[in-house]
Order: C-alpha cells, then structure tokens, then sequence
C-alpha cells in the first residue's frame, strides 16, 4: 500500500513539474515580459510647485510610470516605473525635453526659455 501511495505521488509531481516547464516555456515563446517596477531618485533642477506639475507630468507621460514624487525641498524626483516599458535614461530626457536639467542631461534651451519666470533656475 507504501509503494502505491509513493507511485502516485511521484506521478503527481511528475505531471505538476511538467505542466509548470510547459507554462515557463509558453511564456517565453509568446514574448511575454514579467513586470520589473523599479523605483529610482535623482536631482532634477526647479524653483516651485509649476517646476513639480511640469517634472511630474513629464515622466507620468510615459508607459510603464506608475507614480513620480519631485521634492520642492530637496529637488529630487522619486520615481517608480516597469523597466521593461520605460528607462532612466528616457527619463531625463523626458523632463530636459521641457527645459529641466537633470543628474544626467541638461534642460532644452529652447524650452527652458519659454518657462515661467518663477521657474528660471540658472543664474
């Protein structure tokens, strides 16, 4: 009766093990990507609350950001994004592509021209 029970267990796991490989495998047949939510800071240059609803909106704009935080205090952005959809560096340039200089690129000129006074960093 031991041998039974062992005999149908090991088949069991035998068939759960091979319908998992199938699952794994047709995952990776089709292109499907698992989900990499990443979450990063770094600077970004402003001076008031229109600097964090341009910075915030700019990165929102893009797939896979699930929520961005810029700190008028510290002038850091907090972002949380899938790295399959979107990456950092598309990131800033996102935001210099409105005139905002970051850790890694500098803002547009031209953009940063046409900003608001309150918004004007460089000296």
């Amino acid at each position: 009766m031991s041998k039974l029970l062992f005999l149908v267990t090991l088949f069991s796991l035998l068939i759960m093990g091979n319908a998992n490989l199938y699952a794994q495998k047709k995952g990776k047949e089709s292109g499907t990507k698992q989900s990499a939510m990443v979450q990063s800071t770094f600077k970004v240059a402003g001076n008031c609350i229109h600097c964090k609803v341009a910075i915030e909106n700019a990165v929102k704009s893009l797939p896979g950001v699930k929520k961005s935080n810029w700190s008028l205090a510290n002038k850091q952005l907090m972002v949380s994004y899938d790295s399959t959809k979107v990456s950092l560096p598309l990131l800033h340039k996102a935001i210099a592509k409105i005139g905002y200089d970051t850790d890694l690129e500098k803002g547009d000129d031209a953009a940063y021209s046409k900003l608001p006074d309150c918004c004007k960093y460089r000296k």
